[in-house]
């Protein structure tokens, strides 16, 4: 059943200026989009271009399941960014070995192996890894891959969360805390809950006022308010955030619904999304009804 996210015009507004000053996303910029359009990933995909001067790219339906499709697509398009989850970027590479090289190449969604994130370095300018829950709009904490000259080179805190790379640090008006059983800071190199704070932060639960006040606590560990979703994590002691060994990214809870969710009811969340966000402006307003009046189109089989 869909939680109901409450995302805050400021919250998505948080997430597209960092993740466009993150990529320095420029209007000579391509953009694939390639999440589904229940995917709360689909917020930067489809905004962040359009916010920069940048062209998105939309594709067909069913391009993921056609690596060989996918990639002389990309070439076709001249696209430069392009984002996909670990076992997509796997799949694609290793079925389209002259996938064409971009300026950024995107990862999220799942543990991310050090031998892929080496290939993902040889296929881009810029490979990134990212992590984050609906309730901060999607995307909350980074991570740059450096080129590896070996797969089994990586930072030293990997082995104890099963060689994953790590998710780095948190995007712009964002704070991560690692905090105990009490809710109190762990030091460095200890293990611990991940609690975001900042502007990213979503107001919560739509109607569900006992799950968003045990979600959502208003004082955290120095006062402020928290998302807590039960990520288990550690910090470095340069601050970087790595899994910890029990912990791996959980199903996408919110406004677009969960993963298990069906197709109807994560595209009609993430519709009413999209019109909070349109409705701001006159020229897009069309935009919005045309979304609107495909959805109540829509009929399975069609």
């Amino acid at each position: 059943e869909p939680q109901g996210v409450e995302l805050e015009h400021r919250s998505v507004v948080n997430l597209l200026c960092a993740v466009r000053e993150m990529l320095a996303v420029t209007p000579q910029d391509r953009w694939l989009a390639v999440s589904s359009a229940a995917s709360e990933r689909a917020l930067a995909e489809w905004f962040v271009p359009l916010v920069s001067g940048a062209a998105l790219v939309l594709r067909a339906p069913d391009l993921l399941h056609d690596p060989r499709r996918l990639a002389d697509t990309v070439r076709r398009q001249r696209v430069t960014l392009f984002h996909a989850a670990p076992s997509v970027w796997s799949t694609l590479l290793d079925a389209a070995s002259d996938f064409p090289r971009l300026r950024v190449a995107l990862c999220s969604g799942a543990g991310l192996a050090p031998a892929l994130a080496m290939r993902l370095t040889a296929q881009a300018e810029q490979a990134w890894n990212l992590h984050g829950p609906t309730e901060a709009a999607g995307w909350a904490i980074a991570y740059r891959l450096d080129p590896m000259p070996d797969p089994t080179a990586t930072p030293d805190a990997q082995a104890d969360a099963g060689d994953l790379m790590p998710i780095g640090w948190p995007l712009a008006n964002l704070y991560a805390l690692v905090v105990n059983e009490h809710g109190l800071p762990v030091p460095d190199g200890g293990h611990g809950e991940l609690w975001l704070s900042g502007l990213g932060l979503a107001r919560g639960y739509r109607g569900k006022a006992a799950l968003t006040s045990q979600c959502f606590p208003e004082s955290g560990p120095v006062g402020e308010r928290c998302f807590r979703g039960g990520t288990r994590v550690r910090r470095d002691t340069q601050g970087a955030l790595h899994w910890a060994p029990s912990s791996r990214p959980a199903a996408a809870v919110g406004a677009m619904g969960p993963i298990g969710a069906t197709p109807r009811a994560r595209r009609r969340g993430l519709m009413a999304v999209l019109c909070g966000l349109l409705r701001r402006s006159n020229r897009l307003r069309a935009a919005a009804g045309t979304l609107l009046g495909a959805e109540r189109c829509h009929r399975p089989g069609r």
